[in-house]
């Protein structure tokens, strides 16, 4: 669900629960955290880095051995 909105430039909105002390319970912090230990492992150490030349549509990447890609960000 993360990458089929954020991944493509959507949003996704969570249920953030806060209770009438302005606290989050333990249980829903726990989650938020995996959660956001999930995306940050998704998205760990880039193979490339490169930036498109100005008026450029495509950009190569070269690598010296075979290596998996399962996601590309083009923001950067």
């Amino acid at each position: 669900m993360y990458h089929a909105s954020v991944g493509t430039n959507g949003h996704l909105e969570i249920d953030f629960g806060i209770d009438r002390t302005g606290g989050v319970d333990p249980k829903h912090a726990a989650c938020y955290a995996g959660f956001g230990g999930w995306i940050r492992s998704c998205y760990g150490t880039p193979v490339a880095q490169g930036a498109l030349k100005q008026g450029a549509t495509s950009i190569e990447v070269p690598f010296t051995k075979p290596t998996s890609v399962d996601r590309y960000d083009h923001r950067h």
